[in-house]
């Protein structure tokens, strides 16, 4: 399989002609070097480079006050909320906070034994009833229909094929019902992935980084599910880290799910030049365009 990358929108441009080899797992550049692929991110080191892009996002703010909006249209009055992938609890806790409501009852699935800690610790402050899973929602999970809300917050990259996640999560839905879906759209992060595509990694737990809004509404169309998708502004603020370049490859690692310091040198500079040549320079501040896409579907 044949791949060029390109990125001419560097001052002298950049190209590099590569083969994948599957079996290999190595990547072969345009002089006919071999390269091995990048090794998946341990969990330690997804945790570090995820605890990094946390701590330069800024696109937190409007997903919050887009959930807050979405709720307050389609529950007016007393409503339920499933989470799927809730993680730690903390965002739809913000959101709860800023919406001076409860719900009667609050749901929740999440797989990873650290989170599910903290969730279940967390989850009498979000409702006055609950019901929190220590497992992973799949395509073949069975909801019964008493949810007002189903959330799924940037939850689906590790849910593939997402219609088919999608479809079971609607199952939960009552009648009026809406599930709100936050992913990432075809821009930002995903941009940057069409340049390195050879070196993405797809790790055990089926993580898939490149997961967008774009594919999942071609999915929804083709099983006849009606969605609608609203963008929502968002930017990474690299200002901090902006002269760091090791910090900078590693938002390269989270970006591509593998482990970029084991690659050549001349990789690492490509990919920390890549990312500062898609950023946003105003004056001292250093702005990567991260927006992120709600889709909603209503049941009818």
């Amino acid at each position: 399989m044949g791949v060029f990358l390109s990125g001419s929108f560097w001052g002298g441009g950049y190209s590099v002609r590569s083969s994948f080899d599957l079996k290999a797992k190595t990547v072969k550049v345009e002089s006919g070097q071999q390269i091995a692929q990048p090794a998946a991110l341990s969990e330690a080191r997804y945790a570090e480079t995820f605890g990094l892009l946390v701590r330069v996002s800024r696109e937190y703010e409007p997903m919050k006050q887009a959930l807050i909006r979405t709720i307050s249209r389609y529950c007016p009055e007393s409503f339920s909320l499933l989470d799927i992938g809730a993680g730690r609890g903390i965002f739809i806790g913000d959101v709860l906070s800023e919406l001076f409501r409860r719900p009667d009852l609050y749901g929740a699935y999440e797989s990873n034994p650290d989170h599910f800690q903290a969730l279940q610790a967390k989850s009498p402050e979000l409702a006055r009833q609950q019901s929190v899973w220590r497992e992973a929602f799949t395509s073949e999970t069975v909801l019964k229909p008493e949810w007002d809300v189903v959330l799924m917050s940037h939850s689906l990259y590790w849910m593939q094929p997402m219609g088919l996640h999608v479809q079971a999560a609607l199952a939960g839905l009552k009648p009026g019902g809406v599930l709100v879906i936050f992913l990432q759209p075809p821009a930002g992060f995903y941009k940057l992935q069409l340049d390195f595509m050879d070196l993405m990694v797809c790790r055990d737990n089926g993580l898939n980084n490149h997961a967008s809004s774009q594919e999942l509404m071609a999915e929804l169309k083709a099983l006849n599910i009606d969605a609608t998708e609203e963008l929502l502004p968002g930017y990474l603020d690299f200002s901090d880290i902006w002269d760091d370049d090791r910090a900078l490859l590693d938002m390269g690692c989270f970006i591509l799910g593998g482990e970029l310091r084991e690659v050549p040198e001349w990789i690492q500079k490509k990919m920390v030049h890549h990312i500062q040549a898609n950023t946003l320079q105003l004056d001292r501040f250093k702005l990567f365009n991260q927006p992120t896409s709600m889709v909603i579907v209503q049941k009818s």
